[in-house]
């Protein structure tokens, strides 16, 4: 069975460390900025990043 349906790819505008080549101070500092990110208010609520995976995989979904 082909699929022809176009994929959306999002890449993250900065490149995700690859954990498993981390040093441990390197994961430490990683997660530090991910605690500042949440503390700066630089997050997406749960709700809206479900919503859009959801309206994604149903628009691609109604292509095929």
């Amino acid at each position: 069975m082909k699929n022809n349906a176009a994929q959306k790819v999002k890449l993250p505008a900065v490149p995700v460390p690859d954990m498993s080549e981390l040093t441990k101070e390197q994961l430490k500092a990683e997660i530090e900025k991910g605690f500042a990110d949440a503390a700066a208010g630089r997050v997406t609520p749960a709700a809206e990043v479900f919503a859009e995976l959801r309206n994604e995989h149903q628009s691609s979904v109604s292509q095929i």
